[in-house]
């Protein structure tokens, strides 16, 4: 039995992304199918904040169930620094305008884990930890749902770094999820840094960092599928 899943590919992993948080190509490695993968900055055709957008990406929800579905939304309006400095450079007008954009993109996220939560298949949603968006409505409502895990780790223990100094970028991390092994590979897993961390502000080798950060580190990512690989293959089990 356990040969059969070692070499079984499993359902889709779908993602609704800021940027290429996840790099879908590594799904082949863990016996994952890649799915589709939306991301808001980049694809010029369609606006995930739409109605356009939004049916695009459930008639691929409906089409093809993904086991596994990503959410990494944009967090940059819901960040302490915007706030303090962001918002009074960009002016009122314009800061009200984003936000409202974000918010419709934070929900949209957070219905589509809720879709998962009932057709009992996974999601797992990320944000920086120290984001205000924890405390909206929608992901407070998320995060509250049965059977799902809130977990913390700093992205230094998974080999975040600055591109030039390589110095460690800590970056304290939020999930909340229904994929118990995700919550055992990453739970607790703070900084053990005996060097100083790199703040997450202007450039190295011509790499802005805060953009830098919007990619998951690669050992993160090979730590989250396998994760996932291990929670799908337990339920095959079962």
């Amino acid at each position: 039995m356990s040969d059969n899943l070692s070499t079984r590919r499993v359902d889709a992993i779908m993602e609704i992304v800021s940027d290429d948080t996840v790099d879908v190509s590594e799904c082949q490695f863990f016996n994952l199918i890649a799915g589709e993968s939306f991301d808001w900055k980049d694809d010029e055709e369609m606006d995930l904040a739409g109605v356009n957008g939004r049916a695009t990406v459930w008639n691929h929800i409906n089409l093809y169930a993904p086991k596994v579905f990503v959410l990494s939304p944009p967090c940059t309006l819901y960040s302490a620094l915007v706030n303090m400095w962001g918002r009074k450079a960009m002016g009122e007008a314009k800061y009200q305008k984003l936000r409202e954009e974000a918010d419709r993109l934070l929900s949209f996220a957070c219905e589509i884990g809720l879709h998962q939560l009932r057709c009992r298949r996974h999601f797992v949603f990320e944000h920086p930890d120290g984001a205000s968006s924890w405390k909206t409505g929608p992901l407070l409502h998320l995060s509250q749902q049965p059977g799902v895990i809130v977990t913390r780790f700093d992205q230094c223990r998974f080999g975040l770094r600055s591109p030039g100094s390589q110095q460690p970028i800590r970056k304290r991390t939020r999930l909340v999820h229904n994929v118990p092994q995700l919550g055992q590979a990453f739970d607790g897993a703070f900084c053990q840094c005996t060097v100083p961390h790199r703040r997450i502000e202007g450039s190295e080798n011509g790499v802005q960092l805060s953009s830098l950060c919007e990619t998951y580190p690669p050992l993160m990512v090979e730590t989250m599928l396998a994760a996932i690989r291990a929670e799908v293959s337990v339920e095959f089990i079962n």
